[in-house]
C-alpha cells in the first residue's frame, strides 16, 4: 500500500523548485542560458511536548510566566490557539499525527486489552506497516529521519518508529526532558541535510516528577496531610486505581482521593513539570536557530490533562476542551508571526508540513495545510475528537464535534449526548442533555454522521486493528508511566 502511491506522485509532482532546477540545469549548456542553483531543502524539526494543554503555554503562576521560552517562540511563529486534537491519549494521537488519518480510518485505539493472566501476554494496538508514516513520506523525498522519543506506548515494536533511520527511546521518568534534549542536540550535529528530527518529551505527564537537580522557586507548593502525602508518594498506583473504576474496569477502590489541598498540590507540581519542560524546550529551540537559523520548527501535543475540572485527572476518558485543546506552534523564517483562531486540528500538521517544505500531499491524507494557507483559514470548519479510554472494556466511547461556540459531546455507550455553547459556558459545566432527536443539535448531528461516513469509506480504512503481545519489558516500561498495574 505504502508503494502504490510513491512511484507516481514522485514522477508527476515533485517539489516545484527541484523540477525548477532540474530544468535550468539542463538548459546550462545552451548559449545565453542561466546558471542557476537549486535551493536547499529546509531541515524540519517536530517537538510533541506529552500531556501539554493550550492553556499552559501563555499562563502565569505566581505572577510570572509558566512557558516564556515556548511563549517566546509563538510570537515570532503561527501560533494556533484553537487546535484540537482527535483523541484524547498517546497512540491513537499519535497515529493520527503522523498519518495524516483519523483514528475511525487507522484504527489504532487501544493500549492493552486488560488480560495481565500468566497465560497470554496482554494485546496492544500498533500502527500497520501498510501505512506510510511522516518520516517515511519524507524519507521518499530525499530526508534523513531520527527520532528521540520517551513514552512507551510509541516505541518502535508498536510501528511507531516506521521511516526513520534512527528511533531512539529513552524511558520517562527514567530519563527526563534534560537527556531528551541532549540526545536530539546530539543527533543534530550528526544528522545530515536535509533532515527531519521529532522530539517527544514526557515531563508533562504524571508522575509530574522533576529532575532531583531542578529546583523550581515559583512551584509554591503547598502544605498537605499525612494522608495526601501518602496518595502522593505512590501516585502512580493511586492514578490508575481512580481511573480504572471510573471507566468501569474495576469495581472496587484501593486507594483514597485526595483532599482539595492535595488537589491543588498536584496541579502545582504538573505546572512545575511544565514549567521544567519549558526550560529544555529552550535550550532545543535556541540551539536549532542558532545553527539552522532556516529549519522550520514545530511544535505541539498529543493530548492535555485533566486537573479536577470535571471531577478526575489524567486523560483518555473524556472529551472536554482541557483535553482536546493543544498547543500548535509553527515557526519558519521570514514569515510574519500571526495569531491564529481559526479551528485546525492534529491531522492537518503532516499536510502543513509538506506545503511549507514545497512537497506534494498525498491523496489519502485527511488534514489540510493550514500553514501556507493560516490567513485564509475558515472559521466554520468543524473540528472533531473521540475518546475510547486506552483498555477495552472501559465504559468510555465519546465523540465531539464543535463548530463555533457550539460543541456537541454524543456518549454512545450510554446513548445520550450533551449540547454545549463554549461562550456562554467555557468550563463546560451546564451542558444540556439532549435526547438523540432533539433538533437543538441537528446540523452537528448531521455533520458527526458526513464524518463517520466518510471515514468508514476511506480506501485507506482499516476493517480491524492490528495488534501485537507485549514483552515483558514493554508492560514494564507502560508500568512506569500508570498504564498497568
Amino acid at each position: 500500500m505504502k508503494a502504490r502511491f510513491r512511484l507516481f506522485w514522485g514522477l508527476f509532482f515533485a517539489p516545484a523548485s527541484c523540477l525548477m532546477g532540474a530544468v535550468l540545469c539542463a538548459s546550462c549548456s545552451q548559449p545565453g542560458s542561466v546558471e542557476t542553483v537549486e535551493v536547499a531543502k529546509p531541515n524540519l524539526v517536530l517537538i510533541v511536548a506529552d500531556t501539554l494543554r493550550a492553556d499552559r503555554v501563555h499562563m502565569q503562576r505566581n505572577g510570572k510566566p509558566l512557558m516564556p521560552n515556548l511563549a517566546k517562540l509563538a510570537s515570532e511563529s503561527l501560533d494556533y490557539r484553537n487546535c484540537r486534537v482527535q483523541a484524547t491519549w498517546t497512540k491513537p494521537s499519535m497515529a493520527t499525527l503522523f498519518t495524516s488519518l483519523y483514528p475511525e480510518v487507522h484504527k489504532v485505539y487501544y493500549g492493552i486489552d486488560g488480560d495481565l493472566s500468566e497465560d497470554a501476554l496482554p494485546e496492544t494496538d500498533v500502527l500497520p506497516p501498510s501505512f506510510e508514516t511522516f518520516a517515511e513520506f519524507l524519507k521518499s523525498q530525499g530526508y534523513a529521519n531520527a527520532g528521540i522519543q520517551s513514552n512507551a506506548n510509541i516505541v518502535s515494536h508498536f510501528g511507531f518508529d516506521q521511516g526513520f533511520d534512527s528511533y531512539e527511546y529513552l524511558k520517562y521518568p527514567k530519563f527526563h526532558g534534560n537527556a531528551v534534549t541532549d540526545a536530539a542536540l546530539e543527533e543534530l550535529s550528526k544528522l545530515p541535510s536535509p533532515r527531519f528530527l521529532y522530539v517527544h518529551y514526557m515531563d508533562a505527564h504524571a508522575p509530574y516528577e522533576t529532575p532531583a537537580d531542578f529546583v523550581d522557586a515559583d512551584a509554591n507548593l503547598p502544605s498537605i496531610s499525612k494522608e495526601d502525602r501518602k496518595l502522593v508518594e505512590n501516585y502512580s498506583d493511586c492514578y490508575r486505581d481512580r481511573i480504572m473504576f471510573e471507566v468501569g474496569i474495576t469495581n472496587q477502590r484501593k486507594y483514597g482521593n485526595l483532599s482539595k489541598e492535595g488537589e491543588e498540590y498536584l496541579r502545582a507540581k504538573y505546572d512545575s513539570s511544565v514549567h521544567y519542560l519549558d526550560v529544555q524546550l529552550g535550550r532545543l529551540i535556541d540551539r536549532v536557530r542558532e545553527s539552522d537559523p532556516n529549519a522550520i520548527i514545530v511544535v505541539t501535543s498529543d493530548h492535555g490533562e485533566e486537573l479536577w475540572e470535571h471531577g478526575s485527572i489524567g486523560h483518555g476518558k473524556t472529551v472536554y476542551e482541557e483535553l482536546t485543546r493543544v498547543p500548535l506552534i509553527v515557526y519558519v523564517r521570514g514569515k510574519s508571526p500571526r495569531t491564529v483562531d481559526a479551528p485546525v486540528e492534529l491531522v492537518d500538521i503532516l499536510p502543513a508540513c509538506a506545503a511549507l517544505l514545497g512537497l506534494h500531499p498525498r491523496p489519502e491524507w485527511q488534514g489540510r495545510d493550514i500553514a501556507t494557507l493560516s490567513g485564509a483559514l475558515p472559521v466554520d470548519r468543524p473540528s472533531y475528537s473521540a475518546a475510547m479510554m486506552s483498555i477495552k472494556g472501559s465504559n468510555r466511547d465519546l465523540d465531539a464535534i464543535v463548530l463555533g461556540e457550539e460543541k456537541l459531546i454524543v456518549d454512545k455507550i450510554a446513548s445520550n449526548e450533551t449540547f454545549i455553547n463554549l461562550k456562554n459556558d467555557p468550563g463546560e459545566r451546564n451542558g444540556t442533555i439532549l435526547e438523540p432527536s432533539h433538533t437543538a443539535a441537528a446540523p452537528l448531528r448531521k455533520m458527526l454522521q458526513d464524518f463517520h461516513s466518510a471515514n468508514a469509506s476511506h480506501p485507506l480504512r482499516q476493517e480491524s486493528s492490528t495488534t501485537s503481545a507485549l514483552t515483558p519489558e514493554q508492560q514494564e516500561n507502560i508500568r512506569s508511566i500508570g498504564y498497568l498495574k
